[in-house]
C-alpha cells in the first residue's frame, strides 16, 4: 500500500467521523426546534460523557460537511475536500465566538464543539498537505 493510499484512508476515517457526529447530533436533537438556542447533547450526559451539542440545523450542517468530505475523498476531488475543511474551520470560529454568550443558531456549546470542529478542520487540512507532499515525491 502506498503512502497516498494510507493518507486517503485516513481522510476517509476523519470524514466518516464528521458524518457520524452529524448523524448522532441529528438523532439526539430530533425533538428540538430547528434553530433552538440550546442543542441536545450527544453522548451520555448522565455519565458526564456528553461530547458536543447540536440543534437540528447544527447537526445538518455537520452532516452535510461530513458527506461532502466523504464524497471528496471517494471521488478524489481535492477542491471539495478543501471546501469541507474550510466549512469545519468556519464552524470552529463560530463556536468560539458563540462560546462567550448565547449558543446561537447551531446550538453549539463552548469548548467541546470548538475542539471537534478544529480537530476535523486541522485533520483534513494536514492530511491534504501530506497527500500533496507524497504525490510530489512519488511515494
Amino acid at each position: 500500500m502506498t503512502a497516498v493510499n494510507r493518507i486517503r484512508r485516513a481522510q476517509l476515517w476523519v470524514s466518516l467521523l464528521a458524518l457520524a457526529m452529524g448523524a448522532l447530533g441529528l438523532w439526539q436533537a430530533w425533538g428540538l426546534g430547528f434553530t433552538d438556542d440550546r442543542g441536545a447533547l450527544v453522548g451520555w450526559p448522565s455519565l458526564e460523557l456528553a461530547t458536543v451539542s447540536f440543534n437540528p440545523l447544527g447537526a445538518l450542517v455537520t452532516l452535510a460537511l461530513g458527506f461532502l468530505a466523504v464524497v471528496a475523498v471517494v471521488v478524489g476531488a481535492r477542491i471539495l475536500l478543501l471546501a469541507a475543511t474550510a466549512g469545519f474551520a468556519a464552524l470552529a470560529v463560530l463556536s468560539l465566538v458563540q462560546a462567550s454568550g448565547d449558543p446561537g443558531w447551531l446550538g453549539l456549546r463552548g469548548g467541546s464543539s470548538f475542539s471537534l470542529y478544529v480537530a476535523l478542520a486541522v485533520g483534513l487540512f494536514v492530511l491534504d498537505r501530506g497527500e500533496r507532499a507524497a504525490l510530489a515525491i512519488g511515494a
